[in-house]
C-alpha cells in the first residue's frame, strides 16, 4: 500500500511539473507577453513569419486585405470599429495555431495567435485566443 501511495504521489508531482513548464498552458495574456518579447511591436511581417517557422507553428490564415476580428471584450483600443460593430485590428494579419492540450481527459484547449499589421506591414498587435471543446 505504501508503494502505491508513493507511486501516485510521484506521478502527481510529474504531471503538475509538466503542466507548469508547458508554455501554452499559461493564460492568454501571459502568452501574449511572451510572444511580444520575441516579436515586439513594429516587427516586420517577415520577422514574424520567420519566428513562427522556427517554432513549427501551423499557419491557419494570412489575410493581406483585412485586419483580424478582435473578440476580446472592451479591448478595441488599437482596432477600428467597422460598420457591423466589429473591432478590426490592422490592415493585414496572420493567424497561427500554437498547439493544444487536453484537460481532464474530456476537454481539449486549442491556442491561436493573431498578429495584426499596419499598412507598412509592421506589427501593431497580438491577440492570443484559447478555445476549449469537449471531445
Amino acid at each position: 500500500m505504501k508503494k502505491i501511495i508513493i507511486y501516485f504521489a510521484a506521478l502527481t508531482l510529474l504531471v503538475v511539473s509538466w503542466n507548469s513548464f508547458n508554455l501554452i498552458r499559461n493564460d492568454e495574456e501571459s502568452l501574449r507577453k511572451k510572444l511580444l518579447l520575441n516579436t515586439p511591436i513594429t516587427s516586420s511581417f517577415s520577422e514574424v513569419e520567420d519566428y513562427a517557422r522556427k517554432h513549427d507553428w501551423k499557419t491557419v490564415k494570412i489575410d493581406k486585405n483585412s485586419g483580424f476580428y478582435d473578440q476580446r471584450k472592451n479591448q478595441c483600443k488599437i482596432g477600428k470599429i467597422n460598420t457591423s460593430g466589429l473591432c478590426i485590428v490592422g490592415k493585414s494579419y496572420i493567424e497561427y495555431d500554437l498547439g493544444h492540450y487536453k484537460d481532464l481527459m474530456f476537454f481539449i484547449t486549442s491556442i491561436s495567435a493573431f498578429y495584426g499589421f499596419d499598412e507598412n506591414n509592421n506589427l501593431i498587435e497580438i491577440w492570443v485566443w484559447k478555445t476549449t471543446d469537449s471531445i
